[in-house]
């Protein structure tokens, strides 16, 4: 019979703060994809989801988190708020509820 291979000790690569990155990216998973590249110096990156070519890169991943939670892409206009009757419709129902509000806070 032949000798036994060696094993071959192969390098572990970690990503640093991957518990920090992990809690961070399901902090933020909703607008932003969250990826670490090694080879910069800003190496923890967020990309939008939400609006085309922004990305948010930083040294750690506590940085990162204060921006994202910072910055807020500006919102989008949806067809329903550029109708004019789903926007009266949505008045009206604004209204009712914030009518009722008062009632019953007048009542307690």
């Amino acid at each position: 019979m032949g000798r036994a291979e060696q094993v071959r000790p192969y390098a572990r690569w970690q990503i640093p703060h991957y518990s920090a990155l992990c809690d961070l990216t399901l902090r933020h998973k909703a607008r932003w994809a969250l990826t670490y590249e090694g080879d910069q110096a800003a190496c923890y990156v967020a990309t939008s989801l939400i609006e085309d070519g922004i990305t948010v890169a930083a040294s750690t991943p506590e940085l990162l988190d204060a921006a994202l939670t910072e910055f807020t892409p500006s919102p989008r206009v949806r067809a329903y708020a550029v109708d004019p009757r789903a926007a009266a419709l949505a008045r009206r129902s604004e209204q009712r509820l914030l009518a009722r509000l008062i009632r019953e806070a007048a009542a307690a």
